[in-house]
Formats: structure tokens, C-alpha cells, sequence
């Protein structure tokens, strides 16, 4: 676990500690991958309709593919794997930058509400962002996007926020007396 950048008192715990989904990668992925096949036809077969390359030639041009595709691949690679979500029994903490760190923690008791929204993209793959609202901001204070099994990430949180609600004990008074 990360331990330079999340600082937790003696008696804290984890709950949760997750990266945005790897689904983000996805078309840095795409985008690489064609690259990588475009420079393998041309090693391989070293020959298109009108474009004769010897072996020589086309082990060149998958050579030269190949930083296009890592160009394509490591940013989305970095930027989540840089990223962090924590949810501890009494913070939650986001953490991004790759050659800045922003470290941004919000503690349970400050939480006034939290939402999430998903696209369509995100329902079947149970992605989504979560919004984390204090009182008196008027909007969302932390923003947790592409966050992986939203459905659990959000049912922990609010069950969290839930605990530390004040309880009111009932009124033995019968309305009307």
C-alpha cells in the first residue's frame, strides 16, 4: 500500500484502495495495437499492392511503429496507474498526478452527500464517477471518475456515511397529548 503520500492515524483502516478502471486504457490500447499490426503486415509480408519492402525494410517500419504505439499505450497507462481512490473508516482520499501529486482527502464527517453517475459505456462494465458533495459548496467537492464495481464502491461509502450519522431515539411522546 502506498504509504509516502497517504498518512493515517494509528487506529485507521482501509476499506477500499482501488485505481480508476482499466477499461480507461482501452483506446490508447486500440490505437497501439493497430499501429503494432500495420508495422507487422509490413515486416511480415514486406509487400503491399504497389509498395515492395524487403525484410529489411519492413522490420524498419514495424521498428518505427513501435514508439508510435507506446506513445499511444503509456499516457492512459501512467495517468491511471498514478491515480488512486481510498476509502478508510474516516477519509476518503484521491491521489493523481504523474510528475505532480495531488493528494486530495475529505474526511467522513464533512461528506454531506454523495452521487454517481455512469455513461453507457459504463452501466455494463459497472464504471462510473462519483461526486462527493460537503454542506455549503453547492456542487461536487471531489470527483472519482472511471471508478471500478461502482455498485460496491458506492454501497461501502454511503454505508460509512451512514454509520457516523447521529441517531435520534424515538419520542415516547404519542403525537396529539
Amino acid at each position: 500500500m502506498p504509504s509516502d503520500w497517504l498518512h493515517l492515524s494509528d487506529d485507521e483502516r482501509v476499506l477500499w484502495l482501488t485505481h480508476p478502471s482499466i477499461y480507461t486504457q482501452l483506446p490508447g490500447a486500440l490505437v497501439g495495437t493497430g499501429l503494432l499490426a500495420i508495422g507487422g503486415v509490413f515486416a511480415l509480408s514486406g509487400a503491399l499492392e504497389n509498395v515492395q519492402l524487403g525484410p529489411v525494410e519492413g522490420s524498419v517500419a514495424l521498428l518505427g511503429l513501435v514508439p508510435l504505439a507506446l506513445l499511444a499505450i503509456l499516457p492512459d497507462h501512467l495517468r491511471r496507474t498514478s491515480t488512486y481512490y481510498v476509502v478508510t473508516d474516516r477519509q476518503v482520499v484521491k491521489k493523481s498526478g504523474i510528475v505532480r501529486r495531488d493528494v486530495d482527502p475529505i474526511r467522513l464527517d464533512q461528506i454531506a452527500d454523495i452521487e454517481y453517475t455512469q455513461s453507457i459505456w459504463g452501466r455494463p462494465l459497472a464504471i462510473g464517477d462519483v461526486q462527493i458533495m460537503t454542506p455549503g459548496t453547492g456542487g461536487a467537492d471531489m470527483t472519482l471518475r472511471n471508478v471500478p464495481h461502482i455498485y460496491e464502491f458506492t454501497r461501502l461509502l454511503s454505508g460509512e456515511l451512514d454509520a457516523r450519522q447521529p441517531t435520534h431515539p424515538a419520542s415516547s411522546a404519542v403525537p396529539g397529548q
